[in-house]
């Protein structure tokens, strides 16, 4: 129930936080195109002042992203080491579930390896039975990474483009302010 209120709440926040970042962009590029044609330095001004904001704040997300894209794997891995021993102690029946399907789905077992389980559990196994001696040997972060790690890579390499690309507008308008004052 809780995930259920959990995956609810996630699912109104990021589309909202698209929404209201799509609007932003729409009237600061709206504002930008009317200081232009009017001519207004003071419009031109603001627009460039807050385009550089926005534009400094892609480039450091990109560059954080590239920069820290290693250590997404050791986050993944403590965050489902973390899931495993509440699944473990009983405490989350949802996090078993969801490891469950996870590692029969990848064919993985634990975060690292099956050393995380205290008793291998039958979704780690080939044969599908609790405890066998031959579970599967990657770790589920490891897969998922691999699956996750080139998306992350092109995500961040893309916020920088983005971002050397639209700071030409941030100069054009300070080009066009000169020129009007």
């Amino acid at each position: 129930n809780e995930t259920n209120k959990a995956a609810g709440a996630f699912n109104v926040l990021i589309p909202s936080l698209v929404l209201c970042c799509g609007i932003f962009i729409f009237l600061l590029g709206f504002a930008g195109c009317v200081g232009s044609l009017l001519g207004k330095a003071t419009v031109l001004k603001a627009y460039a002042g807050i385009l550089a904001v926005f534009l400094t704040c892609e480039m450091a997300c990109g560059a954080v992203i590239l920069y820290y894209q290693q250590q997404h794997l050791e986050l993944l891995a403590e965050g489902l080491k973390q899931q495993i021993e509440a699944a473990q102690n009983g405490n989350k029946t949802d996090a078993k579930k969801a490891l469950d399907g996870l590692q029969a789905s990848r064919q993985c077992c634990g975060a690292t390896g099956p050393e995380n389980w205290k008793k291998v559990p039958a979704s780690c196994c080939e044969s599908g039975m609790e405890g066998c001696t031959d579970p599967f040997k990657m770790g589920c972060a490891s897969v998922i990474y691999k699956e996750i790690g080139s998306q992350t890579f092109a995500a961040g390499v893309i916020l920088v483009t983005i971002g050397i690309i639209q700071s030409y507008s941030v100069f054009d308008a300070c080009y066009e302010t000169k020129q009007k004052d």
